[in-house]
């Protein structure tokens, strides 16, 4: 049957053969040897672009010639030489159109016939098509490779099989890789790397080629010398079966990032040093002027003339004076050090603003000034915020406003500016009748150590921090302070804050409660104090309140015995002593108490909100900071002992303000 079939196509019209041969766009030729007669099928002139060759074969020949590109008539020329040999001739060219566009024609052709009568026979095929493709390829990579030459990083090419295309090395190549002539061609198996990294980047060739997505490894390689180096590889696909790799030598990057944590490291343990150096200076300070203050206090409210009463004055005065600095270098370098943190606490602003014109009313009192408030229509009387920080806002203004006003008065107004989802936007307003504040020296009120110029530090003294802390203190509360003044006529702070809403909170009364006593009581207290000037101060202020019975403890352990083998009325408990410290002294009084509760008071030179909660959270019951004033400590005396005491307190003697 096939035999048949090639004898029958074999006599069918050679017209046949060239209709096929066009249907295909394919040309024929032949060239009888030894003569210059060069014959082409119609379709022949058409791959050269002659839809209407000339009649002369020899010229239309000699014009097919001419548009085939010099260089490749040399290698056709070549070619068709060593095919009379007997070599098999496949060849592509370029043919140039008129309309200048260009085509890629390829010749193939053998020789046929007798050696005194041979032809050399053959085939023209238009393969543009593809050699675009290629051209497009090759540009293509021409392009990667002029694109990986300007990356410094190392680059390579790889087959899914882990055959290498191409490869560049780093721009400062440690050494780890053979020289480029060495790797291409070769398979990554051949190369002195690990067999894990070798999986590792085989995988991630053929990952980046099955999805088309980047793949990323590190890895660790080292040195002869001993040295490791840290590389980041990203290997992307490109094509059906190869990927291309970029590798980066990071070990610079990763030592100065260990430097980095090292260094973090280090600032981390020097800010915990130097928040630990501000606790402990800010205990260590305010103790021995809890001595200097009291005894004054005690001194002022002896028998004495008039002009010692007025140095006592003056001595109770510098105390309170150098206190305030001590808190506000010991605030300011605590805030500086990114140590400060803002409690969420239930405050009743009403009672907020009414402690602070009871703190600074004192001084506004001596100096003839009105000090009023005043809570606007709408302000919330339960917010959540700081107490604490609040409280030192508003005393730091109004202090402020007292010391530069010399006649007038002071007020303080608090507004609401909206009120939205369970949160109220507050405005704390602090107006005086003062000095005034030259405009050109509003700008850098806030700035630390700064005041208006040098007379006032002279005039009325002060370190500048005042203001910066009340800046830097509302702007942790996500708030911003801003001032108005005219020269000689007043000035007015004012901040604004978010604040979230607060119920009032249900009045829980302690487990305490004041003993009931016959009209003259022998009131017995345990005073817990390692230092012994505090102790002597704290001593002599509840014999002029009337206290007769004082039992002194110099550590936690002493105090706890006594606690326990005793009765007392009150316990006063300091909370840094060595050994056992106060803290640890009330649980082991708590835990060993049966029936009756001893009354703990802390007295301590920590005076913050979160140390006010770990000593009611250690099982005390209140809380007294140093320096102690006479009325914050009569005032413990009457909540909870009850007023029945023998003696008394001068409410016109000098007392502190406790922080």
């Amino acid at each position: 049957m096939r035999s048949e079939a090639l004898r029958g196509w074999s006599r069918e019209d050679p017209t046949n053969h060239e209709q096929c041969l066009e249907a295909g766009r394919v040309g024929t030729w032949s060239w009888r040897l030894n003569t210059p007669h060069l014959e082409l099928s119609p379709n022949s002139y058409v791959l050269f672009g002659l839809n209407d060759p000339p009649n002369d074969p020899v010229e239309a020949a000699q014009l097919c010639w001419s548009r085939i590109d010099t260089v490749d008539r040399e290698s056709l020329h070549r070619r068709a030489a060593a095919a009379i040999v007997g070599e098999e001739l496949r060849v592509d060219v370029l043919v140039a159109f008129p309309n200048a566009t260009t085509r890629c024609l390829r010749v193939v052709a053998r020789v046929f016939g007798e050696p005194r009568d041979r032809i050399l026979r053959g085939a023209l095929f238009d393969v543009t098509a593809d050699w675009n493709n290629v051209q497009r390829v090759c540009e293509t990579n021409n392009r990667l490779q002029a694109l990986a030459h300007t990356i410094p990083d190392m680059t390579f090419r790889l087959t899914v099989n882990g055959i290498f295309i191409d490869y560049k090395p780093a721009e400062n190549d440690p050494g780890l890789m053979p020289p480029a002539h060495e790797v291409v061609g070769r398979s990554i198996k051949q190369l002195a790397l690990p067999t894990r990294l070798q999986d590792q980047i085989l995988e991630a060739v053929q990952q980046a080629v099955a999805t088309g997505a980047i793949q990323e490894l590190e890895y660790t390689l080292g040195l002869s010398s001993g040295v490791e180096h840290h590389f980041e590889a990203r290997v992307m696909g490109y094509g059906r079966s190869e990927a291309v790799c970029i590798v980066r030598d990071v070990t610079d990057r990763r030592t100065a990032e260990r430097e980095l944590v090292a260094s973090m490291e280090a600032a981390d343990a020097g800010a915990r040093a130097k928040g630990e150096f501000l606790a402990t200076m800010s205990h260590e300070i305010r103790t021995p002027m809890n001595g200097v203050i009291g005894m004054a206090q005690l001194l002022a409210v002896t028998e004495l003339d008039t002009e010692q009463k007025e140095l006592v004055q003056v001595i109770v005065h510098s105390g309170e004076v150098l206190l305030g600095l001590i808190n506000d270098v010991l605030d300011f370098s605590k805030i500086d050090a990114g140590k400060l943190q803002l409690e969420s606490l239930a405050l009743d602003l009403e009672s907020l603003v009414k402690d602070c014109r009871a703190i600074v009313g004192v001084k506004a009192w001596e100096k003839g000034l009105s000090l009023d408030w005043s809570l606007g229509p709408g302000v919330p009387r339960w917010v959540k915020g700081d107490p604490t920080r609040l409280r030192q806002i508003l005393i730091n203004l109004l202090s402020n406003a007292v010391k530069f006003t010399q006649e007038g008065g002071v007020r303080l107004e608090v507004s609401l500016l909206r009120s939205k989802a369970g949160r109220a936007a507050l405005q704390f307003a602090v107006i005086d009748s003062g000095i005034g504040i030259p405009a050109a020296h509003l700008g850098r009120l806030f700035e630390r150590f700064s005041q208006a110029d040098g007379s006032t530090t002279r005039r009325f003294g002060g370190t500048g921090l005042g203001l910066a802390i009340c800046r830097q203190l509302v702007e942790c509360m996500g708030g911003r302070i801003s001032v108005t003044s005219t020269e000689g006529k007043g000035s007015c702070f004012s901040f604004e804050i978010d604040l979230e809403l607060a119920a009032a909170p249900e009045v829980v009364s302690r487990s305490v409660a004041p003993p009931t006593r016959a009209a003259s009581p022998a009131v017995r207290v345990l005073l817990a104090d390692d230092n012994p000037v505090n102790c002597k101060v704290a001593s002599k202020m509840l014999s002029r309140l009337g206290v007769q019975q004082i039992d002194i403890a110099d550590e936690g352990e002493t105090a706890a015995r006594l606690a326990l083998s005793n009765a007392y009325d009150l316990i006063l408990m300091d909370v840094q002593m060595p050994m056992v410290d106060g803290l640890e002294a009330t649980r082991r009084i708590r835990a060993a108490e049966r029936g009756r509760r001893n009354l703990i008071v802390a007295l301590t030179a920590n005076a913050s909100a979160s140390d006010r909660e770990i000593c009611l959270a250690a099982g005390m019951d209140d809380f007294l900071t140093k320096p102690v004033a006479w009325s914050s400590l009569k005032v413990i005396i009457d909540r909870w002992i009850g007023n029945e005491l023998t003696g008394s307190l001068d409410l016109r003697a000098p007392t502190t303000l406790s922080a």
